[in-house]
């Protein structure tokens, strides 16, 4: 697994959707049906499902079968302890042994650790980073890592010129690793939803279809990308690591034990039902999405990404997206005209403009959605 663990201050460059931590319902899904699942039930861990992984050594610690238990309370532990600066335990479970698959919406509900602890529920082939297409190969997806990284926002600056911020959440970061023709290891990836409250359950999804991954986070669309998608049977992961060594207290050098759990309610996996009528509605999500620009704080271009949803029998929509100085000024038209159904995404060019606060909105028929972006010379 790739480590990707931005700082409290580069959070402005990654690519940001905001998720607000709800009760929704974890039931069965719209067009599929469940194919295989956990629930955690018990006190035994189900060993015709996962299998310890990664057993011995890792990063100078010791990844160990005790670190993974079931709680007897409807819950996987994995546990993350640190004895020292340099001795930690931690656990990793798989379903490289038991189920490989290719194909469908992967579901897991879980509770992040609290201080420490580099959470991840991902999917992994043994060809990943091998030379050739990924739909020979596969690839290495992250549903999602969370490390505990807050994110923060600009908002301006204060009489002394001192800047602001805003704290938006806390990130659930995701990924994709392939290897491409030559073998050579690239990315998608830094891209991180935020959610508003880590103290409870958070849901996390992955739909995987033959030409496009889609993220999503407590039942909300978030992201997608066709970069790096799997052809081939994958396996599952659910594994910790340590995260935030800079935080630790300095009793840890003498001694101090530290420990961090990350909690899984669930993980289940759906496959789509088929009909005589194959439709790609189920793959496509059901609302509009204005993404943050990418990247933020910006010299002198950054991309914009939205998504236009089908409704009904209406594919098309009349689009606009337009720029904006801070007091309502039309800088730019970057999108005038009919849109299908579908991602987009437009590069806006602001070597013309004084740094500052600009506004990005996008019109969509009925849906109207406005975004602040800041450019910085």
């Amino acid at each position: 697994m790739k480590q990707i663990i931005p700082t409290i201050f580069n959070l402005v460059f990654i690519s940001i959707f905001i998720i607000l931590s709800t009760n929704v319902s974890y039931g069965q899904k719209e067009g599929y049906e469940l194919v295989w699942h956990d629930e955690f039930d018990g006190t035994q861990l189900d060993t015709t499902k996962w299998q310890h992984r990664g057993l011995g050594s890792r990063r100078g610690g010791t990844v160990v079968k005790e670190a993974s238990l079931l709680d007897g309370n409807g819950n996987l532990m994995i546990t993350t302890t640190i004895l020292d600066s340099n001795n930690y335990y931690v656990g990793a479970i798989g379903t490289a042994e038991t189920y490989n698959t290719t194909y469908g919406y992967f579901e897991a509900r879980a509770k992040f650790g609290q201080r420490l602890s580099w959470d991840s529920f991902w999917l992994q082939c043994p060809t990943a980073y091998q030379a050739g297409p990924t739909s020979e190969t596969g690839a290495e997806v992250d549903i999602y890592e969370y490390t505990g990284g807050v994110s923060r926002m600009m908002t301006g600056w204060d009489d002394d010129g001192n800047v602001l911020y805003d704290t938006l959440g806390y990130e659930v970061n995701h990924n994709v690793w392939w290897g491409d023709d030559d073998g050579v290891l690239k990315g998608w990836g830094a891209h991180s939803s935020i959610v508003s409250d880590v103290t409870d359950y958070v849901t996390v999804g992955l739909k995987w279809t033959a030409d496009r991954y889609f993220f999503y986070v407590n039942d909300v669309f978030t992201f997608s990308t066709n970069k790096g998608v799997s052809g081939i049977d994958e396996y599952i992961i659910l594994s910790v690591e340590p995260s935030n060594w800079d935080s630790l207290p300095d009793s840890i050098q003498n001694g101090a034990t530290v420990q961090d759990t990350f909690f899984v309610d669930y993980v289940r996996v759906y496959k789509k039902i088929t009909t005589d009528v194959e439709s790609n509605d189920l793959d496509i999500p059901s609302s509009f999405v204005l993404n943050q620009n990418y990247p933020n704080p910006f010299n002198p271009s950054t991309t914009i990404k939205y998504f236009i949803p089908a409704v009904g029998n209406e594919n098309f929509r009349s689009v606009q997206l337009k720029v904006y100085d801070i007091l309502g000024k039309e800088i730019a038209t970057l999108v005038n005209k009919e849109q299908q159904s579908g991602n987009y995404e437009v590069n806006f060019n602001a070597s013309n403009l004084p740094s500052g606060m600009y506004l990005y909105k996008i019109q969509a028929g009925e849906f109207s959605n406005t975004k602040k972006m800041l450019l910085l010379k």
